[in-house]
């Protein structure tokens, strides 16, 4: 970075190589996590023959989204297309053995569809079901009664944290945290945020964007940088501390709010989180799958009440100075909350970015 005479730092050229390459590598995620959907879709609809019907059904424009994905992927990473079809399978065998467990309660049969949702798509009535579904099956149990199973679909590094939600910090609490007085917290925080950031641009000295600096936080001189994680931090240390309140108020009714923040929205719902990493200098190697549903967790939470009065085994871990994130710790994955801005951090709305890590 440089310092001009008009006093202002500028990026040089190693600057703006850096925020291509971390558009790059932020591209390349959103589309493997597409196309791998896709492919995880294909070997289900494959698997129950009805492949035709699920190719018949996609949605021309996800059909386009995903001829472009494929497109970005084998002009950038090769070796990532060779082996999304083999992670797709070795994901599939995992996610059967799931499915078959929840079919078998439901007394149906083969799926008589495979059908991929989301995207951002339009058009997919299916979608409707569960927000987070990227896959649906469809059943028929033949009593003429149909049966959904939606299925959330992530593919992520091994040992690293998965996006599982995303909320507006203005709402978050009052949103996912059904406890008495709830709205009131989230008055207070609205009006300590709205302080908080007049205050961030008070200590600015000025306007971020008049002055001739990015609106991405990243892109900021280090002296602005520093003061904008002050002002995450005060942000996520306000929400720490409403929800330890709840978690020593309630410790019940906290897990159970914490489920949609895992991904989790729904009791039909099924997760399915595989890993990938590198093995002998080979990347994109298979390190796993993960099948994760509503219904592990109630029963995680019915046992702990039971059969443990004293010893609560899902804990908040303190949070760190400077950081913009804590850690709620349950005894087999860790949800991470973190505070991030809406793209453009001279906004005053926040968001909540949730994630796990298994």
């Amino acid at each position: 970075m440089l310092e001009t005479s008009d006093g202002h730092d500028h990026y040089d050229n190693d600057d703006r190589h850096d925020r291509h390459k971390i558009k790059h590598e932020n591209l390349l995620n959103e589309y493997k996590g597409g196309l791998f959907e896709y492919l995880v879709a294909q070997s289900l609809a494959r698997i129950y023959r009805v492949e035709k019907s699920f190719i018949t059904n996609i949605d021309p424009a996800l059909n386009l989204l995903l001829v472009n994905y494929e497109c970005y992927i084998r002009n950038n990473d090769a070796e990532l297309l060779r082996e999304l079809p083999m992670l797709a399978q070795e994901a599939t065998r995992e996610l059967l053995q799931h499915i078959l467990q929840h079919i078998s309660c439901e007394r149906c049969l083969s799926p008589s569809g495979v059908y991929l949702v989301g995207r951002g798509v339009a058009g997919s009535e299916e979608k409707g079901a569960v927000d987070e579904a990227d896959i649906l099956l469809q059943f028929d149990n033949g009593d003429g009664e149909k049966y959904s199973l939606p299925i959330s679909v992530k593919l992520c590094k091994h040992n690293s944290f998965v996006n599982t939600k995303n909320a507006g910090v203005q709402s978050f609490v009052v949103k996912y945290f059904p406890f008495q007085g709830a709205a009131q917290e989230q008055e207070e925080l609205n009006q300590r945020l709205k302080n908080s950031f007049s205050q961030l641009f008070e200590e600015l000295g000025e306007w971020p964007v008049d002055a001739g600096y990015s609106e991405l936080p990243g892109e900021l001189p280090p002296r602005m940088q520093e003061r904008v994680r002050c002002y995450y931090h005060e942000v996520i240390s306000e929400v720490y501390h409403i929800l330890s309140n709840f978690y020593q108020r309630d410790y019940k009714l906290f897990v159970a709010s914490l489920y949609p923040l895992c991904g989790l929205t729904s009791s039909k719902l099924l997760q399915l989180i595989c890993h990938h990493g590198v093995e002998h200098g080979k990347r994109y190697i298979f390190k796993g799958a993960k099948v994760i549903d509503y219904d592990s967790l109630v029963l995680f939470s019915q046992q702990e009440q039971q059969n443990i009065k004293d010893i609560k085994k899902i804990k908040i871990l303190e949070l760190k100075d400077g950081l913009s994130s804590f850690e709620i710790v349950f005894p087999f994955f860790v949800l991470q909350i973190r505070v991030k801005p809406m793209n453009r951090f001279t906004l005053p709305g926040l968001k909540i970015n949730c994630s796990v890590k298994y």
